[in-house]
């Protein structure tokens, strides 16, 4: 609920979490504008494309439904209240989540388990290590195995 001031909220669909670039729970992508022309995120312009832009004015309020990453910027001194609110059994969350802000746990450790797959693959075998080339092709080829056995398909 926007109290005071205005706010700009770029929202963004779920089908261009790739585009992000994230890091953990959040996007290496700082400066929305001028990503536009960085040269490290080139798929960011389809997730600009894609997105929603909404402009909050005192009075008014937005829902966002879960998995819709967004960003907001204040215009103008602002005030606002966010109110969160849990979209999954219980038993999905941290203990400590009160808000359910984190990722759920199933989540957040097959993070952890891709990071742990990549660390093999950089790994060094008697001394030596795969050439760069070699680390991205497989674990880009490692996504997209998953995404055609496990997504594609729904």
């Amino acid at each position: 609920f926007q109290k005071i001031g205005h706010k700009r909220l770029l929202v963004f669909h779920p089908d261009d979490v790739d585009a992000l670039y994230f890091h953990g729970p959040t996007s290496r992508v700082i400066d929305l504008d001028a990503a536009l022309h960085d040269e490290r995120f080139p798929l960011f312009k389809r997730a600009m494309k894609n997105a929603s832009e909404i402009i909050l004015r005192p009075g008014e309020a937005l829902f966002i439904p879960a998995l819709w990453p967004h960003n907001a910027m204040a215009e103008e001194f602002s005030v606002a209240v966010n109110i969160f609110w849990k979209t999954l059994p219980e038993s999905f969350y941290w203990k400590k989540d009160l808000y359910g802000n984190r990722d759920p746990r199933q989540a957040e450790e097959s993070m952890k388990l891709l990071q742990e797959s990549y660390n093999v693959l950089r790994a060094a075998q008697n001394g030596e290590s795969l050439p760069e080339e070699f680390i991205r092709f497989y674990a880009i080829k490692g996504a997209a195995q998953y995404r055609c056995e496990h997504m594609d398909n729904d």
